[in-house]
């Protein structure tokens, strides 16, 4: 169980139905509906099917790093395909950690009616988007309570605009 820490938004974070490659990195998209069968999507997950398995609503599609950030901002601003959420998942990842960045996602996406780009750890970006943390309180089976953060990965052009205001210039 997880929440953000200002105690709204508990959710139950179940194990991803998706094994994360160990030598590769991409990203983990949630489809915003039913995946036509010839949009951009579901030519990605005929190949994402390859690397694992066939998961009904959440689908890894590889990606350089370097390109993590670009791509998932991507997916989320086409008009070509509805996404929720889109969690970077660089090399070495935990597969807890990424299961929390999509429940905290969901969250976000049933918030805001607007996809998140998520990452559990601070994504890699030379320029242009930022990232926002989100703290999270998290209890396991036993009940202890433990701390975590995770990334949102933003544009620009939002951050610039609430900066801008802050300024008085906006």
């Amino acid at each position: 169980m997880a929440a953000l820490a200002d105690g709204s938004g508990a959710v139950f974070v179940p194990v991803l139905p998706v094994e994360l490659p160990a030598d590769r990195s991409g990203l983990l998209v949630r489809p915003a509906g039913p995946v036509a069968a010839h949009s951009p999507l579901s030519v990605l997950e005929q190949n994402a099917a390859a690397v694992v398995g066939d998961p009904a609503d959440l689908h890894f599609i590889a990606a350089e790093r370097s390109s993590l950030t670009r791509v998932g901002l991507g997916l989320v601003a086409s008009s070509a395909v509805a996404v929720s959420v889109v969690v970077l998942c660089p090399v070495g990842v935990s597969a807890q950690r990424s299961a929390l960045a999509l429940a905290v996602g969901d969250v976000l996406y049933a918030r805001t009616g607007r996809p998140a780009v998520m990452c559990e750890v601070m994504p890699r970006m030379v320029s242009g988007p930022g990232a926002t943390g989100h703290p999270v309180l998290v209890r396991d089976a036993a009940g202890a309570v433990t701390a975590a953060l995770v990334w949102q990965v933003v544009p620009w052009a939002p951050v610039r605009g609430w900066l801008d205001r802050l300024a008085g210039s906006g």
